[in-house]
């Protein structure tokens, strides 16, 4: 499709082949340079001599083609369909290196078990407690991420540790900065299709620059004749074992997965849908779903939790390829590389400055796609106060880390990661604040009181923060309403009630028993209206027809001697 001079590939359409290819080679890529760090922190915790290294690495690389041919091929109920990449995730970390400590990989395979479960659960229950998911939640967690992304970017790119000090490496900051640098210049100043290469351009180019930064020596790799070309990872299927005192960390990160999910199946909506008006719940928990799924069978394997990868949704946003036949090449291209030995020997030597430069390019678009999907709302001071307070609270979380360390064990388990704090918080105002209730105003009116209808119809729906669409429909089907009571009507008046909450928005009216607004067939077309025969009837059932059709759902029923119509519309 076009959006003004910029072709998009939706996730239904093929882009041509080269840009098929080089699209999926640069989204593995940013994988294998991003995920590659979390195994080989797990592997530095277990027990030396544990686990066998290789297998472990090429295991991960084979779990994330299965999540990510699961999330963007999907099976059954499973899978948004969108081009969502799997990836390791932080938000499983802490509780993970916990559990290896105290027992090793079978106890992180059984509580990675119970996370999984988790997020399951609450894939399925999304579209009953949506109310209390809101697209301003939504709107923090994609936010949160991006901001996360790109500091832990700018940490790997200057050397820095989790304090800010500075760590003593030959090739910071130099070759970090040339690679951001070459995806900007790529992004903007390429020709074309060129443009959705940026970050490939710059992974090329960092990776050509490494040796003279004094990284990257190929000289340090395995003689393939020892390691063979082709070995398939054998999972480890470990016995699980569970620890209840672990619990508390793994349901959190289930649930931040779950959420950060939603919010990644999100922003890839709105990229992919031209005129996009709110979340699909039911793609979203298709989502979730098969996340949840990845990370039970990451656990079963042997290897570590999945989530949804915010890195390569801002990748695919930011080049305007959102084609999920990329993600499903890319999960066939990460499968195969977990049956190359030599490929996952050069993966571990991705210098980290290179990884930095990535987050951080495409932490600027998540970012903005946040602020997009919370400035689509009408805020009012509640939704502000969810917004800006748990944004602050994720900023003072990473300004005054010593606080939260020091709060009691039961508050330090919600506390452990920024994400969480950001999701906690939200949360919690959220039902503080009553943004899941259901208010009403109400007011009648005669068939005459247009002008005043739909001022009320206006005020209504901005004082219930509706989404600004969904006010400008509302308006729009109130006006026919009110001009079908006039021509069918007479008189009569026009009973008006405004309802909304943060998941739906509804316009009853309590019409005349002699106004009809029945389901019917659309009326055909005519080449003229000179060609039609009554023109008042044929303009009365194209009303009919807007109004009904403009609504994600409608209702006509007797009530009273009346006719109560309902309109509703998702938000």
């Amino acid at each position: 499709m076009i959006n003004g001079t910029r072709t998009i590939y939706g996730p239904a359409e093929r882009p041509p082949l080269g840009l098929l290819v080089g699209s999926a080679a640069q989204h593995v890529g940013v994988l294998t340079a991003i995920n590659i760090a979390f195994p080989v922190i797990v592997l530095n915790a277990l027990p030396a001599g544990s686990v066998d290294g290789e297998r472990f690495i090429g295991l991960a690389f084979l779990v994330l083609g299965i999540g990510t041919l699961l999330q963007c091929r999907g099976l059954g109920p499973l899978g948004s369909r969108l081009l969502v990449p799997s990836t390791f995730t932080a938000a499983y970390m802490p509780p993970i290196l916990l559990a290896v400590e105290k027992g090793g990989l079978p106890l992180m395979a059984g509580m990675l078990r119970i996370a999984a479960v988790v997020e399951i659960g609450f894939g399925l229950i999304l579209r009953r407690i949506r109310h209390f998911v809101s697209v301003e939640l939504a709107g923090v967690v994609i936010v949160t991420i991006g901001i996360l992304l790109g500091m832990v970017g700018f940490r790997l790119i200057f050397s820095l540790d989790p304090h800010g000090a500075a760590i003593d490496r030959a090739a910071a900051p130099g070759l970090g900065a040339l690679t951001v640098v070459v995806m900007i210049f790529a992004a903007v100043y390429l020709p074309g299709s060129l443009k959705t290469l940026a970050a490939l351009v710059g992974l090329v180019v960092g990776l050509i620059a490494a040796p003279f930064f004094g990284e990257f020596d190929l000289t340090r790799l395995p003689d393939w004749h020892e390691t063979g070309l082709i070995a398939v990872p054998m999972p480890f299927f470990p016995v699980p074992t569970f620890d209840l005192a672990l619990l508390p960390g793994f349901v959190i990160a289930g649930l931040a997965c779950a959420l950060r999910t939603a919010g990644d199946v999100t922003t890839a909506q709105r990229a992919a849908t031209p005129g996009w008006r709110r979340p699909d719940y039911r793609q979203i928990a298709r989502g979730i779903l098969s996340d949840g799924v990845s990370t039970l069978t990451s656990a079963i394997l042997g290897s570590l939790g999945t989530n949804t990868f915010s890195g390569s949704v801002g990748l695919s946003v930011a080049a305007g390829v959102l084609s999920r036949a990329v993600g499903i090449l890319a999960g066939l291209i990460l499968i195969a590389m977990s049956l190359l030995p030599p490929v996952r020997a050069v993966a571990l030597m991705v210098p980290q400055e290179i990884s930095g430069a990535v987050l951080l390019f495409s932490g600027a678009f998540i970012v903005m796609n946040g602020l997009f999907v919370i400035a689509s709302r009408a805020l009012d001071n509640r939704r502000i106060l969810v917004v800006g307070l748990s944004l602050l609270l994720v900023m003072a979380h990473d300004a005054y880390p010593g606080f939260f360390a020091g709060l009691p064990p039961a508050l330090a388990a919600l506390t452990r990661s920024s994400l969480t704090v950001a999701i906690v918080c939200a949360v919690v105002l959220t039902l503080v604040l009553g943004l899941g209730q259901r208010h009403k105003r109400a007011r009648a009116f005669t068939a005459a009181e247009l002008p005043e209808m739909a001022e009320f119809v206006r005020g209504a729906t901005a004082g219930l923060g509706m989404a600004r669409d969904v006010a400008g429909m509302m308006v729009l089907a109130a006006e026919e309403v009110a001009d079908l009571v006039r021509r069918e009507g007479g008189g009569q008046g026009l009973d008006l009630t405004v309802e909304a909450t943060d998941a739906m928005a509804a316009l009853t009216a309590m019409l005349p028993a002699g106004v009809s607004l029945e389901k019917m067939p659309p009326p055909k077309p005519p080449a003229s209206l000179d060609d039609v025969e009554d023109v008042d009837a044929y303009m009365t059932a194209v009303q009919r027809r807007l109004v009904l059709d403009r609504a994600d759902c409608s209702e006509v029923q007797d009530h009273g001697g009346r006719r109560r119509l309902r309109i509703v519309f998702d938000q």
